[in-house]
């Protein structure tokens, strides 16, 4: 095989200017040019679109040779077979590429199946955190009558946490790992027990990345799915390989070879993305953009209000059968929503949404988040505001809160069928003021700490995230059935609170100690992710709105000590704004000096500040 006929790297070439009409309004995309998308109250997502890695059947495109991908040898090999409950495992490796130095890289994968498979529907799993192959996905897909199979990436050969060697990008470590499945969807198509035809490919984290890349590149691909990546990562992302990048034009490069929205946006696929709106991986306008500019009506978005790299099992079931509906055809489609429409009726905003098919679905909601809508400004943290609408037929409706008419609001709508499966809009931004809405609604208090309770849903969905630094009490409690003990605090232990960008608050929150010490309690400001790297400064300088990058010893930080004892004690902190930028903000608490005797917290709350 030759390695020049998948590695070369071709120049983009410039292009015509494409006009796409999306539901939020205007998009226009071009070759080397940048993606605006405009609703009417505002609303701007940049993402870079270049015709590079178009995958149009037998052209070679950039780096991607796809002829070389799809028919060079694959000196594929069984290494082991095993037989259980009915389903076969096989551990096997082929060829992917050759290295620098002319020597054949062989790639590991496990390959599961029923027992007498003969053309069945496979899945192509990319592993999270780009992990070594493991049995978990193949058997999952296995036993829901798929061939599944996963790879274990080139690492030694590629560094994968370098970023994105954009002098030599057919040879940088996203490109060769994307080449990688590539060459496994090559081998799938190889197999007797695989139907070449009905092949998909999922994954979570980085999986959902190279998910959104491979589907983009590779026609042999009918549906795709991802948990938590889109493309468009100029947009809001943690990958090493983009942020570590330190120029405009290296940017540039990453959005041309690694970047799975370029890809998408002149293939009309089906693909599902399950979103967490607090995602500290792949933030929410990343998605929102790689979503709006795909190509077709086959896309579906889910999101998941204030969940962070993690999904309750409903989300994750629907996104494992995502391919029951497009490769099997066991399953109905997943019904498809409208535009969300914003109007001032009578002197409020109503939002409204609509459906198809017209099928019974058990519950609507009206997402709502306020605060300034700006890429990489304090999307971990911002909270999001769930509004019960009401359903007349296949139509939604809820009246949008406005606490503020100056203040800028994000808001979309949840549909869940009876299936269980949600259905996002596309986000839309609203500014009240231009809308007509001069005046605040009066009275409006939320709490944007929500699971301040602790109640078994709290706890479960913190435990789920990763976050539960305590222990869930249901024999101490101020109110509910349940409160968040420490065992000890012999060091600091922390929270991660939502809040509304560009406003102050106040938190509340009880304390109780055995025995009695002194417990300091702190509301910190915490310093915008990845804002001190290279790639994120670039952006950020060229960046309208864009607040300066705060000194860390500017990060607002309010406090107060409390002497706690068997009784519970309030805390009352006022944090006002300071218009520093922020990612948000961490609760913490400590005890001076350290104490090995147990804390609990209940009732926190965080209440915004609106005028």
């Amino acid at each position: 095989m030759k390695r020049d006929a998948i590695s070369r790297m071709e120049p983009a070439r410039p292009g015509p200017v494409v006009e796409l009409g999306l539901p939020s309004g205007r998009c226009i995309m071009s070759m080397a040019g940048s993606l605006r998308i405009r609703d009417g109250w505002g609303m701007v997502l940049g993402c870079v679109m270049v015709l590079g890695l178009s995958a149009a059947p037998g052209r070679a495109d950039g780096p991607y040779r796809m002829d070389a991908i799809q028919n060079d040898p694959l000196d594929a090999r069984v290494l082991k077979s095993s037989v259980q409950d009915g389903l076969v495992t096989e551990e096997v490796e082929f060829t992917s590429d050759l290295d620098r130095d002319g020597k054949p890289v062989r790639i590991f994968g496990i390959l599961a199946y029923p027992e007498g498979a003969r053309a069945l529907p496979a899945v192509l799993w990319g592993q999270g955190g780009m992990s070594p192959a493991g049995v978990w996905a193949p058997h999952l897909y296995a036993k829901k009558g798929y061939v599944g199979f996963n790879i274990t990436m080139p690492h030694k050969q590629w560094p994968p946490w370098d970023p994105l060697d954009t002098e030599h990008p057919a040879d940088a470590n996203l490109v060769r790992f994307t080449i990688a499945h590539l060459r496994a969807i090559t081998y799938l198509v190889s197999r007797p027990e695989v139907n070449p035809d009905r092949i998909g490919m999922g994954g979570s984290s980085y999986g959902g990345y190279f998910a959104t890349m491979v589907t983009g590149l590779d026609p042999r691909i009918k549906a795709g799915m991802s948990f938590f990546s889109g493309g468009c990562h100029d947009q809001g992302t943690h990958l090493p390989q983009f942020t570590g990048l330190k120029t405009r034009e290296a940017l540039d490069v990453f959005r041309q070879v690694a970047d799975g929205a370029t890809a998408l946006r002149s293939r009309a696929v089906p693909f599902l993305w399950g979103v967490a709106a607090n995602d500290h991986w792949f933030q929410l306008p990343a998605v929102m953009a790689t979503y709006a500019g795909t190509a077709g009506d086959g896309k579906r978005m889910a999101i998941a209000p204030l969940w962070a790299h993690g999904f309750d099992e409903a989300m994750d079931n629907q996104l494992f059968d995502w391919f029951d509906v497009h490769l099997k055809g066991t399953r109905p489609p997943y019904h498809a929503v409208s535009a969300l429409t914003v109007t001032n009726r009578d002197g409020r905003l109503l939002a409204e949404w609509n459906w198809t098919p017209q099928t019974a679905v058990r519950k609507a909601d009206l997402v709502v988040s306020w605060g300034r809508v700006l890429p990489w400004h304090g999307w971990i943290h911002r909270y999001h505001h769930v509004v019960a609408a009401t359903v007349s037929g296949n139509v939604a409706r809820a009246a949008i809160p406005v606490p503020d008419p100056g203040l800028e609001i994000l808001a979309y709508g949840n549909t869940v069928d009876e299936g269980g499966v949600t259905i996002s809009t596309m986000p839309v931004a609203v500014m009240p003021s231009k809308s007509g809405i001069l005046k605040p609604a009066g009275g409006f208090v939320i709490n944007a700490y929500p699971l301040g309770g602790f109640e078994a849903a709290d706890t479960d969905f913190l435990g789920r995230l990763g976050e539960l630094p305590g222990t869930a009490a249901t024999n101490v409690f101020r109110e509910g059935r349940q409160s968040l003990r420490f065992a000890n605090l012999n060091k600091p232990v922390a929270l991660k609170l939502f809040h509304v960008s560009g406003k102050g608050h106040v938190l509340t929150a009880w304390i109780r100690a055995e025995p009695a010490a002194e417990i300091r309690v702190r509301v910190a400001g915490v310093f915008p992710q990845d804002w001190d790297r290279p790639a994120v400064k670039v952006i950020l300088a060229s960046m309208p709105g864009s607040l300066p990058v705060p000194d860390a010893g500017a990060l607002p930080s309010f406090e107060q000590t409390v002497k706690a004892g068997p009784d519970w004690t309030e805390v009352r902190i006022d944090c006002p704004w300071k218009g520093v930028a922020i990612e948000g903000y961490r609760l913490e608490l400590s005890a001076n000096p350290a104490i090995t005797g147990a804390c609990w917290i209940d009732s926190v709350r965080f209440e915004p500040r609106w005028l």
